[in-house]
């Protein structure tokens, strides 16, 4: 099953791009949810938040695409083909759900022959016989990068939500005791920022994080 060589080039470079964006995403969205649990508002954590997950997110791109060989990969026609259909597709198919797959690339049918129609009718444009090997080619590869997107967004809403929910439970707890001993006149964040950041640095928080954000690729 042979790739032309541009087409090749482009979609590897097109899939490295949205590696980048999916895993940058995931990331960034998993640490700002994880920001706002802990308190921390600042505009100098965020600039933290976003450089680490620019890190990340290259750890994700090269991990599935060497980048220390990467011009070499894409100067040599057999190599493209086979990163592409050994390890790149493979990767975004395993991280992806097969049913929102399926989904995606029936609604893409449908907005191709709903856009297509009227334009082909009204230059009286007769279709010709598709070569089903490459329209399923085009109609598989474009619905497998955005449901990776989707899917990249819907774990970091998922480690979103199981890191701030002991945040939550601490701060519900803080605020209960003081208005029970009647400490109303001082912020929450005095006494429930130290427990977070020793709960956080008691379980190892760094290491949790790290393996559910990174590990989650290796493991995929």
């Amino acid at each position: 099953m042979g790739i032309d060589a541009n087409a090749a080039s482009y979609q590897i470079a097109l899939i490295i791009l949205v590696l980048l964006t999916g895993g940058f995403l995931k990331s960034f969205t998993t640490l700002q949810i994880f920001r706002i649990g802990l308190g921390f508002h600042g505009a100098t954590v965020g600039v933290v938040v976003m450089i680490f997950s620019a890190v990340l997110a290259l750890f994700v791109v090269d991990s599935v695409v060497p980048v220390g060989n990467l011009m070499t990969t894409l100067s040599a026609p057999e190599q493209r083909e086979s990163m592409l259909e050994q390890r790149i597709v493979p990767f975004l198919e395993q991280r992806t759900d097969p049913e929102r797959r399926e989904e995606i690339s029936r609604l893409q049918s449908e907005l191709r022959d709903k856009f297509q129609a009227p334009v082909k009718s009204s230059a009286g444009m007769t279709e010709s016989a598709p070569n089903p090997e490459q329209i399923g080619k085009q109609s598989g590869f474009y619905p497998v990068l955005v449901s990776f997107l989707l899917d990249e967004l819907e774990g970091a809403f998922q480690l979103g939500v199981l890191f701030i929910l002991p945040f939550v439970i601490i701060d519900l707890l803080v605020v209960h005791v003081m208005q029970l001993l009647q400490m109303t006149q001082l912020p929450a964040l005095c006494f429930s920022l130290p427990m977070k950041l020793l709960l956080f640095l008691v379980v190892d928080g760094w290491g949790m994080l790290i393996q559910r954000l990174a590990g989650d690729y290796i493991s995929g």
